[in-house]
């Protein structure tokens, strides 16, 4: 009798279905897609939800009479600042803001609205980046505006000049 070498071979290891690079780049993207799509969702509403809630408070006017388009695209923007946006818009554009309130819209109600958003956060102190000529063109565009002109609220703002000036 003669025995014969038996060699038993190992069976093939199975391939993963996904191959590991794959399944890495695969993950890795989706968690991208996920990251931008939650993001961009949750800064649409963040923006609509504050854009609501920080307007300017209630002051007895119909507020929405004065965000009605007017035909003039520039009165229009600068009564969305005054009214509607967060007080830290209007203050990204104040110079715009006096400059075009003094100049071309002295007597609009509502944007005198925005000039008593701005002198009530500069009286409360939250005024920290305001650089001191701020403060000055403020003035000088409460005293520069005719009283016959200016609507109501604009006066109670000249007799508050004096608390503006003490403000360091």
């Amino acid at each position: 009798m003669r025995l014969d070498l038996a060699c038993l071979v190992a069976p093939k290891p199975q391939v993963p279905s996904i191959p590991t690079r794959r399944a890495f780049l695969f993950a890795g993207g989706t968690l991208v897609f996920g990251v931008s799509f939650g993001g961009a969702c949750g800064y649409a509403i963040g923006v609509n939800s504050a854009s609501s809630s920080a307007g300017a408070k209630d002051v007895g006017l119909d507020l929405a009479a004065g965000l009605a388009p007017t035909g003039d695209a520039d009165l229009d923007e600068l009564r969305m600042w005054a009214l509607k946006s967060p007080i830290e818009e209007l203050e990204s554009h104040m110079p715009i803001f006096f400059e075009q309130l003094q100049s071309t819209y002295p007597s609009d109600v509502y944007l005198w609205y925005g000039m008593e958003r701005l002198v009530d956060r500069l009286l409360r102190g939250q005024h920290g980046s305001w650089p001191r000529l701020a403060k000055q063109v403020m003035i000088q565009t409460i005293e520069a505006i005719d009283v016959a002109v200016m609507p109501p609220n604009a006066l109670r703002l000249r007799e508050r000049i004096p608390e503006i000036k003490r403000v360091r």
